[in-house]
């Protein structure tokens, strides 16, 4: 009985995992919207971006890509489920990245990467905006339905520490 298991999981793990072409390719291009966990507020993320380099490192499979990031995340007191408050304020993060793709299962794509940017964020009780450079680093999963449109989450340091929506691909 133990070795008929065996035998499913390794033939059902050579379907998934057979030569197939990457879910992201040089060429293509992304957009991501979503939402996810912030330090405070309600965070609302777009990301794009576009495929440069196949095989990176001669490794099949693997991508580059470059983008740009933006982020925004408003609070107030009234937002009790949030991290409390004491002031209204909003902050913005627009960034550049460079992200790496990995497609090992058909319609799955890992990617990650690093990310530089600019932080606008405003207080009420401040009378200027604080204006921060912001780096950070970023790793994810998506998960398409179909060749245009899936599903991410992501990880990582930016307006949202947890992300995640839709991804539409062209």
């Amino acid at each position: 009985m133990k070795k008929l298991a065996l035998l499913f999981i390794a033939i059902f793990t050579a379907g998934l995992v057979s030569a197939q072409s990457p879910v992201f390719q040089k060429g293509d291009h992304t957009i991501n919207i979503g939402t996810g966990v912030a330090l405070r507020g309600l965070p609302i993320e777009f990301s794009y971006t576009a495929g440069i380099v196949d095989n990176l490192f001669r490794v099949p499979g693997l991508t580059l890509g470059v983008g740009g990031y933006i982020g925004y995340s408003f609070w107030n007191p009234q937002m009790p489920h949030l991290i409390p408050a004491a002031y209204k304020g909003w902050s913005t993060l627009l960034g550049a990245r460079a992200e790496v793709h990995y497609s090992v299962v058909r319609n799955l794509d890992f990617f990650g990467g690093p990310m530089v940017g600019f932080q606008f964020t405003y207080w009420e009780n401040q009378s200027n905006i604080n204006f921060l450079f912001t780096p950070g680093v970023y790793a994810g999963i998506k998960y398409f339905f179909t060749p245009n449109f899936g599903v991410y989450a992501s990880a990582g340091y930016g307006i949202v520490y947890f992300s995640g929506g839709f991804t539409f691909q062209f």
